[in-house]
């Protein structure tokens, strides 16, 4: 994370062992802190950053 708001990236995708088992991640908008639970797929993920925006 903090090598993430070194270089200003905007969102982050925290995966570990136990979203890999659910399929589910949490995408992180580094600016404000929010954060939204997202299915590991490609589109939802757009989607979801979409919604962040």
């Amino acid at each position: 994370m903090k090598y993430a708001d070194k270089l200003k990236i905007p969102y982050v995708i925290v995966i570990g062992e136990d979203e890999i088992n659910t399929n589910i991640g949490k995408i992180k908008d580094m600016q404000t802190g929010k954060e939204l639970e997202v299915k590991l797929d490609a589109m939802e993920i757009l989607e979801k950053i979409d919604i962040l925006s």
